[in-house]
């Protein structure tokens, strides 16, 4: 028997991740996951993400119902379980890195990684006409100082565009 491959897609935001991961996920041998990571979050049924973009109930998936987590560590073994045996590859578009190293030692699953690196200008230029509220600005830098204390002057003082720049290499 083959073994079967799982495809980590791994980005910051808006890099592409979903749209390359419909892609692969369209082969007639793979199945699109979406983001995976998102079932091993204990939260409450209302504010639950959505998984499962054909079902939108993950209770009455097929696919996913009763992952979470307590089982998350097997998540790849189960969803194997419930498809077609023709489905050699899963596309987890987590875009994670720690998700991701979770399941690196591994040896049930073929790993394959893709990076996406978006060119910082374009994400830059997204992020300052996305954030134009004073409250998400302000709040960009204190999370970022939080993360890098040693950057707090120009993180909490230096032009917003710098900001972005260390939001990006973080």
């Amino acid at each position: 028997m083959m073994q079967k491959t799982v495809v980590t897609i791994l980005s910051i935001s808006y890099s592409g991740s979903h749209y390359l991961s419909l892609l692969l996920g369209s082969h007639s041998k793979a199945l699109q996951l979406g983001e995976v990571h998102h079932l091993g979050k204990p939260r409450p049924p209302k504010h639950h993400k959505v998984v499962c973009s054909i079902c939108t109930d993950q209770a009455s998936c097929p696919i996913f119902h009763g992952i979470g987590p307590q089982n998350i560590s097997n998540v790849y073994e189960i969803i194997s379980s419930r498809v077609d045996p023709s489905v050699t590859c899963l596309v987890d578009a987590s875009k994670n890195v720690r998700w991701a190293e979770r399941f690196m030692g591994s040896t049930n699953f073929k790993r394959k990684y893709i990076h996406l690196i978006r060119d910082p200008r374009a994400l830059i230029r997204r992020w300052a006409v996305t954030y134009t509220a004073r409250k998400q600005r302000i709040h960009t830098r204190w999370k970022l100082t939080r993360r890098q204390p040693l950057l707090a002057p120009q993180l909490l003082f230096g032009r917003l565009h710098d900001v972005y720049m260390y939001n990006w290499l973080l």
